[in-house]
């Protein structure tokens, strides 16, 4: 049975009502003064110490290797900057767990101090699987929202927005080429994460009623076992199970089906786009090393954007569990 929540939400996917959740979040649980500074920092700092690497590339392509140039600096360059980059990736991966983690616990605290103030009619008309799903398995699903939201969609917006702003100022005919297969990604998670979301909310619920059949079941076993109705709890939990089976195949195709989307609009982009660059190196439209420093680019913006459209794929999910937290929280004590 679907909440009144559920329906109002169970077409919204998008970002900005993603933002709009962890704004919600943010009021309910505690941040220290400058948690997410070094976090964003260090984020700007990962972005900008790759923009020198095409222009290396390229350096290397035409300059370097035509000239028999010995001189390794330039690629020793390349090789330093990997392990700047990734350094400070291990080191934003611990930040960012570190405050995503602690967001979760104050929030799993906030929803069992609100449990405990609720009125004593409450606790007699929800089933202690639905309470216990808000509890821990809600609020465990709220850490990888707070993960994606903090580190997951930032990162590919500030790549390719630096990306897609020096190749459209070097060579807008090919920047233009490389942000064509944006309105189709965009048109196509868009269209499908809706449907997704619908079947997650099918699968939480199915879930949540396939857990109160079980604490049911083991909170009243002696009875159930006076009584001999034993076959009975066996058929109801039979049908319970057979039912999350069900939706959860559909969820797994739908999630599989827009996954699947988004990774031939990449990989087909990337195709086209080495023949494009191509064509322009043939016709000396552009150098061999510009060629490959383009790719680069590409490489920067198309699996960041597929990065992103990805999330949003996975959005459903954890905007079903985001909300459901947000039900008992807005529930009168």
């Amino acid at each position: 049975m679907e909440t009144k929540q559920d329906k109002s939400n169970v077409n919204e996917t998008s970002l900005l009502y993603s933002f709009t959740l962890l704004k919600k979040l943010l009021v309910h649980v505690k941040v220290a003064p400058g948690a997410f500074t070094y976090l964003y920092v260090i984020l700007g700092i990962i972005a900008l110490i790759q923009l020198p690497a095409p222009f290396l590339f390229k350096s290397v392509i035409d300059n370097v290797l035509p000239n028999n140039n010995t001189n390794i600096i330039i690629i020793i360059s390349l090789v330093f900057i990997e392990i700047l980059k990734n350094t400070f990736a291990v080191i934003n991966t611990f930040l960012l767990a570190k405050i995503s983690q602690r967001l979760a616990a104050d929030l799993r605290k906030k929803v069992f101090s609100h449990y405990l103030e609720l009125p004593f009619q409450h606790f007699l008309e929800t089933p202690t699987g639905k309470m216990v799903n808000r509890l821990v398995s809600d609020t465990d699903a709220t850490t990888k929202f707070i993960q994606n939201m903090l580190w997951v969609v930032p990162l590919p917006i500030v790549m390719v927005l630096i990306g897609s702003s020096v190749i459209m100022i070097w060579n807008w005919k090919v920047g233009l080429y490389i942000l064509l297969t944006i309105p189709l990604t965009i048109f196509m998670t868009k269209r499908l994460s809706k449907k997704l979301k619908k079947v997650r909310v099918e699968l939480r619920n199915a879930q949540e009623n396939l857990q109160g059949k079980t604490n049911e079941l083991i909170d009243n076993i002696r009875a159930i076992r006076a009584f001999h109705r034993e076959p009975e709890f066996d058929a109801e939990l039979a049908l319970s199970i057979d039912n999350v089976k069900a939706i959860g195949i559909k969820h797994f195709l739908n999630s599989s089906l827009l996954r699947s989307t988004n990774k031939i609009i990449e990989v087909g982009s990337s195709y086209l786009f080495i023949i494009f660059g191509a064509y322009l190196t043939i016709t000396k439209e552009i150098t061999l090393g510009e060629f490959f420093a383009f790719k680069y680019f590409q490489e920067m913006i198309t699996p960041n954007l597929n990065q992103l459209f990805n999330y949003t794929a996975e959005l459903p999910n954890h905007m079903v569990s985001i909300e459901r937290v947000f039900e008992v929280l807005d529930m009168p004590a």
